[in-house]
């Protein structure tokens, strides 16, 4: 399992958390931390975590703004989201 910082802007986050409904594989998934109402926010993160070799995983890895995560740094950051956007294998 690989785990992912994406910074991006909204539609993008948006476009990933699509993919991630449609591709629906087990124990990959994504979060993203949804931002208070009426706050302009410039950049967008997501928290990924997939397979490696996977469809989404190539996708992940194509975006210019990724960074790798290890798997303490993805459940503390996760741990810390009060409200967000989820997909795919969220249990």
């Amino acid at each position: 399992m690989l785990f992912f910082k994406v910074q991006s802007n909204r539609v993008k986050i948006k476009q990933l958390l699509d993919i991630f409904n449609t591709q629906n594989v087990k124990g990959e998934k994504i979060i993203a931390p949804r931002p208070k109402a009426k706050t302009v926010v410039e950049h967008y993160c997501a928290f990924v975590a997939v397979t490696e070799g996977s469809q989404c995983c190539n996708i992940i890895q194509k975006i210019k703004n990724c960074a790798t995560l290890s798997e303490n740094d993805f459940a503390s950051e996760i741990k810390n989201i009060s409200h967000s956007w989820s997909a795919g294998d969220i249990s």
